[in-house]
Formats: structure tokens, sequence, C-alpha cells
């Protein structure tokens, strides 16, 4: 399971969106092989315990992941979750909201900022406000 070209491909894009191998991995392991649980993920992955805790943790928090328990067992069983996709989306809407709320104040309190500087702060506030809208509108016809 550990060399199977899709998870390795899965591994390399999501390492190019700033995750790290093992998220890519997990995502593309759950992808074909929902309802795994932890220890399966370790094992058929070749990944270390922790490595595993920590990703599926930042996975959940990201919307990408869910998990089920069933009746009488302990066990969690995970899985790609389409359903916690639009809260995923919504937190990275509010980073986004943040992010503008820094660049709004960089703008108002620092008087030595260069007109270069200015303009490109004023740049990447009008993309962020630009993605805000466009995400809350492909949310809306999505639906």
């Amino acid at each position: 399971m550990k060399d199977n070209p899709k998870i390795i491909m899965y591994a390399k894009f999501f390492n190019a969106m700033g995750y790290s191998i093992a998220f890519g991995k997990i995502f593309g392991y759950l992808i074909s092989n929902n309802n795994k649980t932890f220890e399966e993920i370790v094992n058929d992955l070749k990944l270390s315990k922790g490595s595993v805790s920590m990703t599926l943790k930042t996975m959940m928090q990201n919307g990408y992941l869910d998990y089920i328990l069933n009746p009488g067992e302990r066990k969690k069983y995970f899985k790609i979750s389409f359903s916690n996709w639009h809260s995923g989306l919504e937190k990275r809407i509010n980073d986004s909201n943040q992010f503008v709320g820094l660049l709004d104040a960089t703008l108002k309190h620092e008087s030595n900022l260069s007109k270069e500087q200015q303009q490109t702060i004023k740049k990447l506030i009008g993309f962020e406000k630009l993605f805000q809208k466009k995400i809350h509108e492909i949310i809306a016809e999505f639906k």
C-alpha cells in the first residue's frame, strides 16, 4: 500500500498546497478506502503514530475528514467528508477576513510604508475581498 502511485500523487498535490506529505497520503488512502481505523492507516501507509495523529487532527479541523463510531466499539473509523467541506471553506473565509484586518491595520498605522508597499497591500486586500465574494457565490450556487 505504501508505494501506491495514486497515493503518491495525492501526497505531492497536497504538499504543493502547503500540507504535509502525510496529509496527502492519508487523503489519497481514505478517498478510496473509507472507514479506516487509526491503526489501519498507520499500518497500511507505514507512517508514525504521531504523524498520523497530528495529520488526522489537521484534516478534521480543515473539514476534510469525519469519523464514525460503530455501536459497541471504541474505535473511530475515519472517512473523507464532503458535508464538512463547507465548514472548511468557511474557516478559510474567516482566515481571509482576519488577514484583511491585519492588512488594513498595517495601512492605517504604518506611516513609513513606501508607495509600492501601500499598493501591494491594497492589491492583497482587493484580492482577498474578491476571493471571499466568489467563494460565497460558489457555495450558494452549489447548494
